[in-house]
């Protein structure tokens, strides 16, 4: 279980899935929300879109016709959108769970620790991770003396 903070309500609630953003009460009240907005948008016809029409690619300005309700960009795009898309929401589920810490290793060392985080198929973050573990556990065995 892992516990959030619901955007709508502010209260604290707990789930077994990794991305929250509302608690139980709220998540009905957004599904409801969403609905009737895209009802709204359904009926004004304005910005609804289908299948065969034609639109302006937003990152190259190239026409392309639609494939799916959902694309956003042309074929020639779509690699490059998805792949900000991504970066954008794991820069921001990071930011959510994770402090950042700076680090300073001597020229050349850090060319041999991603060599040993090959060999042992972990990230650099999982090494300086553990590192910092093992010598906190070291530093408490210490005290406890």
């Amino acid at each position: 279980m892992k516990k959030f903070i619901c955007k709508m309500c502010g209260k604290e609630f707990e789930t077994t899935a990794n991305h929250a953003d509302y608690c139980s009460e709220c998540r009905y009240e957004r599904q409801k929300q969403r609905s009737r907005a895209y009802t709204a948008k359904k009926k004004s016809q304005s910005t609804f879109r289908s299948v065969g029409d034609t639109d302006i690619c937003p990152q190259c300005g190239k026409a392309f016709m639609i494939n799916s309700p959902s694309q956003k960009v042309c074929a020639d795009c779509r690699k490059a959108y998805n792949n900000q898309r991504n970066r954008n929401s794991n820069n921001a589920y990071t930011e959510r769970n994770y402090d950042k810490l700076s680090a300073f290793v001597k020229k050349g060392e850090r060319d041999k620790l991603k060599a040993i985080c090959q060999q042992h198929n972990i990230s650099l973050n999982e090494l300086i991770n553990r590192g910092i573990a093992l010598a906190f556990a070291e530093l408490q065995e210490k005290d406890s003396d």
